[in-house]
């Protein structure tokens, strides 16, 4: 008890002193500026692939940079020998901290070939991808 009242008054007393070691030490949290891309219905995807069914998917990209941000997108296949096949680009407008769930407009039914479907933030460089598996 005696050791909580002694921090106490030392937090209270000294919380400039405290604060700024803290800044010092980079032991103050800071707020990190990033861009949530991902899959909404991954398992549903991942199902369809692997029965060789036509699917469709929507992803979800979160703008956490701070600022509004205008997104460009991809979607494509990609093949073993790296080659791609665009299927769909697109651009969409994101205020700080809104979220946009997108669907792809299509049904895809021919994937055969391809070893991944592949989406992209272009000028952020971000990626997701769902592995098609070999045929056996």
């Amino acid at each position: 008890m005696v050791i909580l009242l002694v921090l106490s008054g030392i937090w209270f007393f000294n919380k400039g002193f405290i604060v700024r070691t803290f800044d010092y030490l980079d032991l103050t949290p800071i707020e990190e500026h990033f861009t949530e891309l991902y899959f909404t219905d991954y398992t549903t995807v991942s199902k369809s692939i692997e029965n060789k069914e036509p699917f469709s998917f929507s992803f979800t990209i979160r703008n956490l940079e701070g600022v509004p941000e205008v997104y460009l997108y991809s979607i494509y296949f990609e093949y073993p020998s790296l080659q791609r096949t665009l299927l769909y680009t697109n651009s969409v407008y994101l205020s700080n901290k809104e979220t946009k769930i997108i669907t792809y407009p299509h049904v895809i039914s021919n994937f055969s070939n391809a070893r991944k479907l592949v989406v992209e933030l272009t000028q952020k460089n971000q990626k997701i991808n769902i592995v098609i598996p070999n045929e056996k």
